[in-house]
């Protein structure tokens, strides 16, 4: 007996993670209502009897999925095969790095950015090369590090990702630069004896200062950012 021949179709578009997907099935003509079934990656998942069109719905992990649709011959039409695949992505995520150039002695803060902002987990923050774990907690991470001498660094974080979101990384680079100091002299006695206090406007400053009265030279750490020279004692000596 004669059967008449349908056109089966099937498409599954794209949804991220923890989205609703649809497996969407037509067959033509449409007076035909054939029973079907629906597998996954080879697997019977749920019943895809169709008249014209349907639509299924479909949960999954990411992943991408082979997606066939069986329906059987009735009396007066032909069954048949479809296939698609559906595929379940990540989110993505972006990073950004921000931290500004600081003095020596001072704490570098590298403000950590992601976007989605509910992205939470552990990242990977490297500073010329030297690696730390880091916990992303909001949607701006603030991290401070401390102890940084005189130089260049260059800072990368790397976030690998999780079942719902895409790894991501970034890059910054800041500079650590001596700071500038002025000096403060103050002397007791315009004949040059007695005590000659200098003093510099940091109270952290250290080193030594050096003293020239004519040829003589005088030699003296710092000590909290300052020294007293006793000239008259010196010279004597």
């Amino acid at each position: 007996m004669y059967k008449i021949p349908t056109n089966i179709s099937v498409v599954a578009p794209e949804v991220k993670y923890g989205e609703e997907g649809q497996i969407i099935i037509t067959i033509s003509p449409g007076s035909a209502k054939l029973n079907g079934k629906l597998y996954v990656n080879g697997h019977f998942a749920k019943d895809a009897s169709t008249q014209s069109m349907r639509i299924l719905k479909i949960r999954r992990n990411v992943g991408v999925y082979n997606i066939s649709v069986v329906f059987d011959s009735d009396e007066y039409y032909e069954g048949g095969v479809a296939y698609t695949t559906f595929i379940v992505s990540k989110w993505k995520t972006n990073l950004t790095l921000n931290v500004e150039d600081i003095g020596a002695g001072e704490d570098a803060i590298i403000n950590l950015t992601i976007d989605p902002g509910d992205v939470r987990g552990e990242a990977k923050l490297s500073i010329n090369g030297e690696n730390i774990t880091v916990f992303i907690n909001n949607t701006v991470t603030p991290i401070t590090i401390t102890n940084l001498s005189n130089g260049t660094y260059h800072v990368s974080v790397f976030y690998p990702g999780d079942e719902k979101y895409d790894q991501s990384s970034a890059s910054a680079t800041f500079t650590v630069s001596m700071r500038t100091t002025a000096l403060s002299v103050f002397i007791s006695n315009d004949d040059l004896t007695g005590n000659v206090f200098v003093k510099t406007d940091y109270v952290d400053c250290t080193g030594e200062v050096r003293l020239y009265i004519n040829n003589d030279m005088l030699i003296m750490n710092l000590t909290n950012g300052s020294c007293n020279f006793s000239v008259l004692n010196s010279r004597e000596v």
